[in-house]
């Protein structure tokens, strides 16, 4: 025989077998029929010189399975998660998580959105908006129901408000309410209203505490302005007049100016489409003379042209505004927003130069007129000073002057003790 040809030996076969089983090696060149298995089972090696055998595939063990199995197939798609993730569908429907800012502390029942350290029941780092549109009476965008269960010091809803370097120029809300009538006919709208049942309770719609000024009213109607530019072109006809809709703030750092030959506090806004995502990020300006701007942060009812609103401000917040091109008062908006899907489109425009009246920190009232409707027996107002008021006499309060008084001759002799 040649060295280099294979060794001959004898292989030994079983003589028969069922249906289902399985030839295997049982031995040194002997062959077996290994048992049919149970439903469902998956033959398993056992590795070098050992008998394979039916069992089932263990997901858990990685001498069954490696790799990531998908979703498709029963899996995960991932290998593993991280402690109090919140599990989503991801890119192509694959489980995904963002621990950092989708977290469920377990031990305390307590979800966190934006952040992974949740202080209460729900907790929100960052933005959140409610958008609802009603569609019969008596329903809530928002509701809270709180029983103090007396209880003192408990808030159903509790604002922590830092104002940070807050400089001239700049105003900001706590809250802020802004409400859009342009399509009523009628009926009240309240920005605040608080009622309650009887009780021993003193009840107060408004506390303010030192060094708060309770009231600032800007008493005004809207009116229109002299001129309106969107970027350079003339738009003051479309602005003022509805139904001449034009789009507006449709590329980034567009600008929309508005003038006046005198000075104003509010710009109303009522747009005939809204603008898409964030909206257009506005910065705005105030002309210190003619094509020379400085920049004010007014309050932006219309949050960045997302809503039909009033952009407001107050006089003394821009000290330094004066007329500028055209000898107007000018407000310059300008959009920030890089992309946007939809650009908003104005339906009207128009201003308000405004009084402002007020009840100061320190207890005084500027008012325009005070009027009682005490009926007569009960004094209408109460003075505890007795120092003199200052183009305050009697002529004012009767409206007759000593002049209407004339003199009478003396014809007789007085008598008297």
């Amino acid at each position: 025989m040649n060295a280099n040809e294979p060794e001959w030996s004898t292989l030994l076969f079983p003589n028969g077998g069922d249906i289902g089983e399985v030839m295997v090696g049982s031995g040194s060149n002997t062959l077996a029929m290994l048992a049919v298995g149970t439903a469902g089972m998956a033959l398993i090696s056992n590795g070098a010189g050992n008998q394979v055998f039916w069992g089932k595939i263990l997901l858990n063990s990685s001498l069954y399975v490696s790799g990531t199995l998908p979703t498709g197939n029963g899996g995960t798609g991932a290998s593993t998660f991280t402690l109090g993730s919140v599990v989503f569908a991801g890119a192509s429907g694959v489980y995904t998580q963002d621990n950092s800012n989708f977290f469920w502390d377990n031990t305390n029942n307590r979800l966190g959105v934006g952040t992974a350290s949740p202080r209460d029941t729900l907790h929100v780092v960052g933005q959140a908006d409610v958008t609802h549109t009603a569609i019969s009476p008596d329903e809530h965008a928002l509701e809270v129901e709180v029983d103090a269960a007396g209880h003192g010091d408990i808030k159903a809803v509790d604002i922590t408000y830092t104002t940070g370097p807050l400089a001239t120029g700049e105003d900001t809300e706590a809250i802020l309410v802004n409400i859009d009538e342009s399509s009523a006919g009628g009926g009240d709208v309240f920005g605040l209203e608080v009622i309650g049942t009887e009780g021993s309770a003193n009840l107060y719609g408004l506390k303010a505490a030192a060094l708060i000024n309770p009231v600032l009213q800007l008493s005004g109607t809207f009116v229109d302005m002299d001129s309106a530019l969107v970027k350079t072109t003339n738009r003051l006809t479309e602005f003022l007049n509805a139904g001449n809709d034009i789009v507006f703030f449709v590329d980034l750092n567009d600008t929309v100016t508005i003038g006046d030959a005198a000075k104003f506090e509010e710009l109303e806004f009522l747009l005939a489409t809204t603008a898409s995502g964030p909206g257009v990020k506005p910065t705005f300006e105030f002309s210190t003379g003619s094509g020379t701007w400085d920049d004010f942060t007014p309050t932006d009812g219309t949050d960045g042209m997302r809503h039909t609103g009033v952009i407001v401000w107050e006089d003394s917040d821009i000290p330094g505004w004066n007329t500028g091109v055209g000898t107007e008062y000018l407000i310059r908006i300008k959009r920030n927003q890089v992309a946007l899907t939809t650009s908003p489109i104005e339906s009207k425009v128009q201003i308000a130069a405004v009084v402002e009246f007020s009840w100061l920190k320190d207890g005084k009232i500027k008012a325009l007129t005070l009027q009682s409707t005490q009926t007569t027996g009960t004094a209408p107002l109460t003075v505890a000073s007795t120092t003199l008021v200052a183009n305050l006499n009697a002529d004012l309060l009767d409206g007759v002057h000593a002049a209407a008084f004339s003199d009478v001759a003396w014809v007789g002799a007085w008598s008297g003790v």
